[in-house]
């Protein structure tokens, strides 16, 4: 993989949030592997920034945004078409796999484990693939048919209601 010189493509997590660096780029989509993998090939570009932070209570965050437009095939009539797909979100760097355990709110900021070796290339591609339909289709598929007419049954076509075999057997009782 090609992708972002060794510079840019691996970075101190921590660093870049202390110093409120911010870092941006453009991609060929099909540099992201994982992203592209049972998909059609794709031709795109992605757009991505990252900009470190680091609050007064000592905590790093990186808030990550992508733009591209990804080819996918619509699971409706199984043809291609092109989704926009926008990423923007703040996560929280914390220095092991225990500190990613705790906060459940709703509104809690996700965690990733940081390093000094990080690699944002593979950050920015999993914030893709978050992001990637699980069933792709067109907000309306185009009409590929043509719409047949509707033939009314005839008199000797229609079928008797079950309903009225069952009232035939059906003994009257007696008085």
């Amino acid at each position: 993989m090609q992708g972002l010189d060794a510079e840019k493509r691996f970075v101190d997590a921590f660093g870049l949030a202390r110093a409120g660096q911010y870092l941006s780029g453009e991609l060929a989509l099909a540099e992201f592997t994982r992203f592209c993998e049972g998909l059609t090939p794709q031709a795109g570009r992605v757009q991505w920034q990252v900009q470190g932070e680091y609050n007064a209570a000592g905590q790093a965050f990186l808030t990550v945004q992508a733009q591209t437009i990804a080819v996918l095939e619509c699971q409706r009539c199984l043809r291609l078409f092109e989704q926009p797909l926008q990423v923007s979100n703040r996560l929280e760097v914390v220095r092991s796999d225990r500190s990613l355990e705790g906060d459940d709110a709703p509104d809690a900021v996700e965690r990733i484990v940081g390093s000094s070796r990080f690699d944002l290339q593979a950050l920015i591609e999993d914030e893709l693939i978050l992001v990637l339909p699980y069933v792709p289709r067109h907000e309306v598929c185009p009409s590929k048919t043509v719409e047949t007419p509707r033939v009314e049954p005839t008199e000797n076509a229609k079928r008797p209601s079950p309903f009225a075999v069952l009232g035939k057997l059906k003994k009257p009782s007696a008085p």
